[in-house]
Formats: C-alpha cells, structure tokens, sequence
C-alpha cells in the first residue's frame, strides 16, 4: 500500500506491507463511518486512520497537510478498500464483510 504526500514543501511516498489485523478492524469502523456521512470529526478519524494504516511513519498533522484536499476523500476510500480486499483474499472471501 503506497500514499503520497506534501511534507515541508517535497512529495514523499510512504509504504506499508504489513497490515495488522487491528487496521482491518479500524478500516471497518472508518467505511461505517463514512456511510453515515462525513462531518469535521469524521475528517479527523480518516486521517487517524491513515497515520495508523501507515504504522505511524508520519504524524496525524503531516497527513492533514499533506493530502491533497480534494483527494482526502479517494485517498481513504482506497486505502479502505485495499485493506478489506487484501483481507478478504486472505481468508478466501470474495464479498465485501460490511454488506
């Protein structure tokens, strides 16, 4: 999984290969979340959950400000769904769990 961000004024690519179960379980919360609708606090549990999807390797503020605005949105939408479809494959499911 790869994410692309401004970081004092450079694009930085970070990578993640190793996806902990309790990133799965957060990404569910965060795809149940966004079908509620998306509110300021809604905003602040996606980026929290990239910096964790992402092990940390930057901070919750170097997310907020290095993500594109208009990208926050797919940028999440796709880490999600990276996770759920890598962990779907891995226990042989072959439909999303939250439908």
């Amino acid at each position: 999984m790869k994410i692309n961000m401004m970081i004092e004024g450079q694009t930085k690519e970070f990578v993640q290969t190793f996806i902990p179960g309790r990133v799965f379980r957060k990404t569910l919360e965060v795809q149940k979340e966004l079908k509620e609708g998306v509110k300021e606090e809604t905003v602040d549990k996606m980026i929290e959950f990239v910096v964790i999807a992402f092990g940390n390797q930057f901070t919750f503020d170097q997310c907020y400000d290095g993500i594109d605005a208009r990208n926050i949105m797919t940028t999440v939408v796709d880490i999600c769904e990276e996770i759920i479809n890598g962990g779907s494959d891995a226990i042989g499911a072959e439909t999303d769990p939250n439908e």
